[in-house]
């Protein structure tokens, strides 16, 4: 049985803050008399144990909730709202997901809280770079052929009456 020290064990062993939470509720209900003995039933560190039974200290996430911009709801209403946005092929600058996030909490984020943020939830947010465009469609794209396709259009309308709009297409080849 080995015993490890409370910042390095809590870092590598995915356990170490369940049973840190069991040796507090233990101490709490009084199934032990004295801070080292729920540490050696429960493999925590006596000193984490003690602190964290006294007020003294609490763990990262709970410190860092103070300081976090968005709530954890706020932070899945955000990554609904930037995946709804990147699938309507809108993706938000970090400028505008920063002013979002300002938004939504009141709380001014950080220069680089939009990297952290997207880094911490990349398993969620679907980003990607967009291809480059083809310079043939490049060259097609032009004031002359986009005046001809709404011209086109309006003549359409004008023969056939309005077009509802789940009735318009955007068809592309590719």
């Amino acid at each position: 049985m080995t015993h490890s020290k409370g910042k390095q064990a809590s870092s590598r062993d995915p356990e170490y803050k369940s049973r840190l939470q069991q040796a507090l509720a233990k101490l709490g209900d009084g199934t032990y008399k004295t801070v080292t003995a729920a540490a050696n039933a429960h493999q925590v560190a006596c000193q984490t144990l003690s602190d964290r039974a006294s007020g003294l200290h609490q763990s990262r996430q709970e410190a860092a909730k103070n300081s976090q911009v968005l709530s954890a709801a706020e932070e899945k209403v955000m990554i609904n709202w930037l995946n709804f946005n990147l699938s309507a092929a809108t993706p938000l600058h970090p400028c505008d997901l920063c002013a979002c996030a300002f938004e939504i909490s009141g709380k001014m984020p950080g220069r680089h809280w939009h990297d952290h943020f997207l880094q911490q939830h990349k398993k969620e947010v679907i980003t990607h770079k967009p291809h480059h465009l083809d310079p043939k469609r490049a060259q097609n794209f032009n004031k002359t052929t986009v005046e001809e396709y709404f011209r086109l259009q309006k003549q359409m309308v004008d023969q056939y009456g309005e077009i509802p709009v789940e009735h318009n297409w955007n068809m592309n080849e590719k």
